[in-house]
C-alpha cells in the first residue's frame, strides 16, 4: 500500500508551488504563461480532494500489483536476445540505461582555468575500491567533439568534488539544469544562484554529502570515446549528525534521463559473501 499522507503532501506541495508560480508571472507581465499554470492548480487541486475523500484509494495498492506483468516477466519464459553491438547508439543508451538502473545521479565540480567554478551531472559512478579508496567515473565529449569541461578541469587541476542531492524536484531540475553546456570558463555556480560552501569552493552547501576527490589516472576504452577517470577519494563530506554508515536516500536515474528518488520499501542484509 503507498503512503496516502505522503502523496497528499506532494500534492498540496505542487499546489503551493503552482500559486507561487502564478503570482510570479503576474508580477512580471506575463499574461501569457498563467493559464498553463491554472489549469494545472485546478486538476491537481481537484485530485488532491478526490484523494482526501478516499476516492481513489483503489490506486494505492503496490507498484506490483498493479503491474505484475513486470515482475512475473523472467527468462523461463520467452526469452528474447537483443543484438546489443548492431544497434546505433541512441537505442543502445536507452537500453543499457534502462536496465543498469538505478544510479544515482553526482554532481561534479570542478576548477575552470579562470578560477570558477564548473558543474555537470554524472550517473557513470562506481567503487572500485575501499583500501586504498578510490571512485570510478567516466567522462565523453560533447556532441560536436569536444572534451568536458570536467575532463579537461580534472587533468589540468586535479580536484574534483561529488556531490550527492535530496531526492526532491527542485535537485531534478537543479541536476538538469547543471548539464547546459555553458562557454568554456562560465561558472555554474554562478548561473544557478548556488551557494559553495565557506570551507571550500568546490563543496556546494545544498548537497547531501560529497566525496572530496583527486585526479589519480585515466584509462582509455577500446574503440570508445569515453575515457574512465580514476579518482582517490580524500574526504567525505557530510552533515555531523548524520551516522555515515546509514544509506542516505539520493535523487537517482532510472531509465533514460528519468530522475527519481530511492525508495527502500524492504531491505534484506546479504551476509553470506563474508564466508
Amino acid at each position: 500500500m503507498l503512503d496516502k499522507d505522503s502523496i497528499i503532501k506532494f500534492l498540496e506541495n505542487c499546489v503551493n508551488y503552482s500559486e507561487q508560480s502564478i503570482l510570479r508571472k503576474e508580477s512580471r507581465g506575463e499574461q501569457d504563461s498563467i493559464l498553463p499554470w491554472l489549469h494545472y492548480k485546478q486538476h491537481t487541486e481537484y485530485a488532491l480532494i478526490e484523494l482526501k475523500e478516499g476516492k481513489l484509494d483503489h490506486w494505492l495498492t503496490d507498484e506490483s500489483e498493479l503491474n505484475p506483468s513486470r515482475n512475473d516477466k523472467i527468462l523461463s519464459s520467452n526469452p528474447e536476445r537483443l543484438d546489443i553491438q548492431n544497434m546505433n547508439h541512441p537505442d543502445r543508451a536507452k537500453i543499457l540505461t534502462s536496465m543498469i538502473s538505478p544510479r544515482p545521479i553526482g554532481i561534479v565540480s570542478t576548477r575552470n582555468s579562470n578560477g570558477s567554478i564548473n558543474l555537470a551531472p554524472i550517473s557513470s559512478i562506481m567503487s572500485p575500491s575501499n583500501s586504498p579508496p578510490y571512485v570510478l567515473i567516466s567522462l565523453s565529449q560533447t556532441r560536436d567533439g569536444r572534451k568536458r569541461d570536467t575532463y579537461e578541469n580534472l587533468r589540468k587541476d586535479g580536484n574534483a568534488f561529488i556531490h550527492f542531492l535530496p531526492p526532491t524536484m527542485d535537485m531534478a531540475r537543479l541536476a538538469d539544469d547543471s548539464g547546459q553546456q555553458l562557454e568554456v570558463g562560465i561558472s555554474e555556480l554562478d548561473e544557478l544562484n548556488l551557494q559553495a560552501s565557506p570551507l571550500n569552493e568546490l563543496l556546494m552547501s545544498n548537497s547531501l554529502y560529497a566525496i572530496e576527490t583527486t585526479f589519480k589516472t585515466e584509462y582509455e576504452m577500446p574503440d570508445a570515446v569515453a575515457k574512465l577517470c580514476l579518482l582517490e577519494i580524500k574526504a567525505i563530506w557530510k552533515h555531523a549528525d548524520l551516522a555515515a554508515t546509514e544509506p542516505v536516500e539520493v535523487l537517482c536515474q532510472h531509465g533514460m534521463d528519468r530522475l527519481v528518488p530511492i525508495h527502500d520499501s524492504w531491505s534484506f542484509i546479504a551476509t553470506k559473501h563474508y564466508n
